[in-house]
């Protein structure tokens, strides 16, 4: 980072959107992103039980629910691990940019 990178990233504003971005990824949860995999899974799943010409049953809802519940668990964790390294990245060029 240059040295006039590293002043300007010392504005008040600057420190103010930090502040937010900072706050933003460490409080996200991950919700949305397994509800979207868990909707994709459905409809995927869905689709696939349409065109296997499939029984509707108990056996098969339940499959759904296991697929679907795996999709929310995988998209959600996925979610967490990319705000884990996008914080890292953040944390690593703010220590770069005071000098630590």
């Amino acid at each position: 980072m240059s040295r006039s990178q590293q002043e300007a990233a010392r504005t008040p504003r600057d420190a103010d959107e930090l502040e937010r971005r900072l706050a933003e990824l460490a409080s996200d949860c991950g919700c949305g992103a397994g509800s979207v995999a868990m909707l994709v899974a459905a409809a995927g799943f869905a689709v696939w039980a349409f065109a296997a010409d499939a029984t509707l049953g108990w056996l098969l809802l339940a499959e759904a629910a296991g697929v679907m519940l795996l999709a929310a668990t995988a998209g959600k964790l996925l979610w967490l691990a990319r705000n884990r390294v996008l914080l890292r990245r953040l944390r690593l060029r703010l220590e770069s940019g005071t000098g630590r």
